[in-house]
């Protein structure tokens, strides 16, 4: 129910369509009978429910305008060949299941010892510095989590704090004092509807 599998389903339903409609102009005079494309997005919550209200409500009816089958505050419990089952304990058919999923932190994180978040991802401070940890252990991007400012994981934000890495490595390598790193609050998200 992300940006992500929003965009996923949105892409899949649109070049569905395309190839179909290619099939049907190829058959043109034949008496074979088209068949049909079903795309459905599952979402644990709500779908795009990091996303302004506004957004999440124009994604929703772009979704069911083009006759996605949105499933909302679903979670999938089970998948077999050909099927997933939701945790209402309906059984959902399938041709092809695509999964879309949040980040996750790898579990070498968390065999180091360092201070986490409750998820695994390395806890940092506001000089991209381990919180609680070693002072000469740095991270940045998708892979912490700050105390001080957290933000969603998002390439959006990680990307930024690159440069302020490198002066912050600078200044700790010179015995400078460290500059503490503000993320911005807000981001733009694009999001795509597939056409």
């Amino acid at each position: 129910g992300g940006a992500g599998g929003v965009e996923l389903a949105l892409a899949v339903d649109h070049r569905l369509k395309q190839e179909r409609q290619q099939q049907q102009q190829q058959r043109a005079g034949s008496e074979a009978t088209p068949g049909s494309d079903m795309v459905m997005l599952f979402c644990r919550g709500s779908i795009l429910a990091d996303h302004t209200h506004a957004a999440a409500a124009a994604l929703r009816s772009i979704c069911l305008s083009r006759g996605i089958e949105l499933h909302e505050q679903s979670n999938v419990t089970a998948v077999e060949a050909g099927r997933l089952m939701t945790d209402d304990g309906g059984w959902h058919a399938f041709d092809e299941c695509l999964w879309c999923t949040q980040a996750a932190a790898a579990n070498w994180i968390k065999q180091t010892g360092l201070p986490t978040d409750d998820r695994g991802f390395l806890l940092i401070n506001e000089y991209l510095q381990s919180a609680g940890g070693p002072a000469e252990v740095f991270a940045c991007g998708d892979v912490a989590t700050s105390t001080t400012h957290p933000r969603p994981k998002a390439g959006v934000y990680a990307v930024r704090q690159g440069p302020p890495l490198t002066a912050t490595l600078r200044a700790y390598l010179s015995g400078q004092p460290l500059q503490p790193f503000t993320p911005q609050s807000r981001a733009l998200a694009l999001i795509s509807t597939g056409d």
